[in-house]
């Protein structure tokens, strides 16, 4: 049960009226997060909210399941979405600290060239 709204997320911190992400956010100026925190803390909840408080598409994947492919395809359609005037994908990556070498050396050169806009949640430090 995700909250559908900024409001039902402000509590946390890092989510309120004044925080910088939110000022980014509203801004649609949020070019890269990485989110770290305990499983069930709303880390996936605030990268949508991220996504939908900028207007932009928002993919959701998991470095579990996910492989080098899949990861390439959603590069390439943030690319052609940009060239439509759509504006790049939000690109969320559940488990980060799960990415292998090659899910990491097709998704880097992506998030470096502003092809994709990242953000990616993890429970390791």
């Amino acid at each position: 049960m995700r909250p559908p709204t900024s409001i039902d997320l402000i509590g946390q911190d890092v989510w309120s009226d004044e925080s910088p992400l939110y000022k980014l956010a509203v801004k649609d100026k949020v070019q890269s997060v990485i989110l770290w925190g305990p499983a069930g803390s709303g880390k996936t909840s605030l990268a949508h909210l991220i996504g939908k408080m900028s207007k932009r598409k928002i993919v959701v994947m998991s470095a579990v399941t996910e492989g080098v492919v899949k990861i390439r395809k959603v590069i390439e359609q943030s690319i052609n979405s940009k060239s439509i005037n759509k504006g790049r994908h939000f690109l969320f990556m559940d488990e980060l600290h799960r990415l292998n070498r090659a899910q990491q050396d097709v998704l880097l050169p992506g998030i470096e060239q502003g092809s994709v806009r990242f953000i990616g949640a993890t429970t390791e430090n």
